[in-house]
């Protein structure tokens, strides 16, 4: 999702809330005004609803300055076009307009994120791609169906010159690096007394970013980690049931002269083998799954970047290798106590 965000958004800064208050709704216009920028795109992130197969369904949705938006996304139109976004208007996913028969002009029916039923007319469908939402909505919607009809954020178009080098940090001070920077002062003037400030895009995504997988990681440990926590169990079980069916084996071997060290080495050695093998049998499954999803998101996105995060994976391996060992030698140390 980041990397398709990297992909379609191409203006090259953005207007950002400057502290914890939401970013006033003039500051586009503000932002607009300011010479040198040739576009000022509101963007908020909401969901929208539509019903298929007799389900609802919630999809992602952004509110957006209708005819500007081409100028900072890379919008991959099948029909209509983005101009027309205005009003009562929408753009529609390629997939959601499918499903629903809608062509350009059709009436689509949604509910918005204040649960509102809205009619709106088609202005245009697009390519599905990673990074871009479901529904592309007009603007003036937003004042009317949102609790707080503020931007997450304004994306800026600039004058050709001034987006060569707006967002290279390491260019060499020239005449056009110097019109980019007069740009940005220019705009940073215009919004700061409003609350905003100017970032490279590339900055904000950033934290989106960051955002989103501090969510994924509370989901993740709520979801994976009793899946876990019952795995490592069911570890312990089986080793503590195979060290009760091996008990009249391991009695033959001490009366056979094995010292209770040596039993001790085969019990340890079995137990964190099979751990091992575990593991490995886990990496070969992954890697089958990882493999699978990246042909299937390959036409999504334009590349599929894979971040292993090996801390949690090696700690979780461990911890069964762990749980391994004790269940198969505490029942050997009682039986040693006992003798």
């Amino acid at each position: 999702m980041a990397q398709g965000a990297r992909d379609h958004v191409t203006a090259p800064v953005a207007v950002v809330a400057a502290g914890a208050a939401a970013l006033p709704d003039t500051v586009a216009a503000a932002a607009r005004r300011a010479p040198g920028v040739t576009a000022a795109v509101r963007v908020k992130r909401t969901s929208a609803y539509d019903r298929e197969d007799g389900m609802v369904r919630q999809r992602a949705a952004w509110y957006v300055d209708g005819p500007d938006v081409t100028r900072v996304l890379r919008l991959p139109v099948t029909a209509g076009s983005a101009a027309g976004l205005t009003g009562g208007a929408v753009a529609v996913a390629q997939t959601v307009a499918d499903a629903h028969g809608w062509r350009v002009g059709s009436q689509a029916t949604l509910r918005l994120g204040d649960g509102a039923a809205v009619r709106l007319r088609v202005a245009a469908t697009y390519r599905d791609r990673l990074g871009l939402p479901a529904f592309l909505l007009a603007w003036p919607l937003a004042s009317g169906h949102t609790a707080v009809p503020a931007p997450d954020a304004v994306y800026l178009a600039l004058a050709p010159k001034a987006t060569a080098t707006a967002t290279t940090a390491t260019a060499t001070p020239t005449a056009t690096t110097a019109s980019a920077a007069a740009v940005i002062e220019a705009v940073e003037a215009a919004v700061r007394p409003l609350g905003g400030t100017v970032v490279p895009t590339a900055v904000h995504l950033a934290a989106v970013d960051a955002e989103f997988d501090s969510l994924a990681r509370l989901a993740l440990l709520a979801i994976i980690g009793m899946a876990v926590v019952y795995t490592g169990i069911s570890v312990a079980n089986v080793h503590l049931m195979a060290a009760t069916g091996r008990a009249h084996d391991l009695t033959t071997l001490r009366l056979a002269g094995a010292t209770w060290g040596r039993l001790f080495m085969i019990a340890g050695c079995e137990a964190a083998l099979t751990g091992v093998a575990g593991a490995l049998l886990a990496c070969l499954v992954t890697a089958a799954t990882l493999a699978a999803v990246a042909v299937a998101v390959r036409p999504l996105v334009s590349t599929v970047p894979l971040a292993i995060p090996w801390p949690p994976l090696l700690a979780t391996a461990a911890a069964c290798v762990i749980a391994a060992l004790l269940a198969g030698l505490l029942p050997m140390a009682g039986g040693a106590r006992r003798r």
